[in-house]
């Protein structure tokens, strides 16, 4: 499905898909003359739905999303800024959508990161499934809001596709991240520090965990989407920045 430099956007597409197996929900992919749509449902609780490659109609595109949201569809969309009309802003905000977030799509080879010295100022694992709510806590502070989606979790704990990871200092989940495996690619998702304990490199420490035992399990790729404050960090791990990806909340 992806170009080779679009593959940072290939984790919002596997997360989909394990989602979708896993809390009984739907997945949907659609291809034609480069617009491919993706949709991983379960009611209204967690429904996306992407623009990844080039499109010959991208306004045609945004309606038919906007009407699919309408009728209780898919109700965010995503897609690559760089591959997007000038006046896509417009074209969203006509059709009923709000914008939610812009990060950086970025992606490498598992074999290829920079090796940092070892983390000696606590412990990074993988955690227990009694730690999955300490967990969860740690993750919404380090990311200074709160998640909607607090059952998802518990769901993808159970799935063989999903590893969740801790840093532990002191005995204290303080960084948080997660990987979610499809195929020969592994998305990298939820890598969150306390503010207190930032700058000590606990995500470069998590990522390198998560990449070695990626190795372990044959899977080549690694792919995530970064925030402003994120990307410095994973790419001085050697992930590579790919381009930006905007997400859209489609309102009634």
């Amino acid at each position: 499905m992806f170009y080779e430099n679009d593959l940072g956007y290939g984790s919002m597409i596997s997360i989909s898909k394990i989602i979708a197996d896993n809390y009984n929900g739907i997945y949907e992919e659609h291809n034609d003359e480069g617009f491919t749509t993706a949709a991983a449902r379960r009611e209204s609780f967690y429904s996306r739905q992407y623009i990844t490659d080039h499109s010959k109609d991208v306004a045609g595109i945004i309606r038919h999303c906007a009407e699919t949201a309408a009728a209780g569809g898919p109700n965010k969309i995503s897609f690559i800024t760089e591959l997007m009309p000038g006046d896509y802003e417009s074209l969203l905000t006509a059709s009923g959508y709000t914008r939610l977030a812009a990060q950086h799509s970025m992606w490498a080879y598992t074999d290829r990161l920079v090796q940092f010295p070892p983390f000696t100022k606590g412990e990074i694992r993988r955690i227990e499934r009694d730690e999955l709510d300490e967990w969860k806590d740690t993750m919404q502070k380090g990311f200074g809001k709160q998640r909607d989606e607090q059952l998802l979790y518990e769901v993808l704990f159970d799935s063989k596709r999903v590893r969740f990871y801790g840093c532990f200092i002191d005995g204290k989940i303080v960084g948080t991240a997660m990987t979610a495996i499809d195929g020969d690619l592994s998305g990298m998702h939820e890598g969150a520090v306390l503010p207190e304990y930032r700058r000590l490199g606990i995500i470069t420490s998590l990522i390198m965990k998560m990449t070695s035992d990626l190795r372990d399990l044959h899977i080549g790729k690694v792919s995530l989407q970064a925030s402003d404050m994120g990307h410095p960090v994973y790419a001085s791990a050697g992930i590579i920045k790919t381009g930006m990806i905007e997400t859209w909340f489609f309102e009634q």
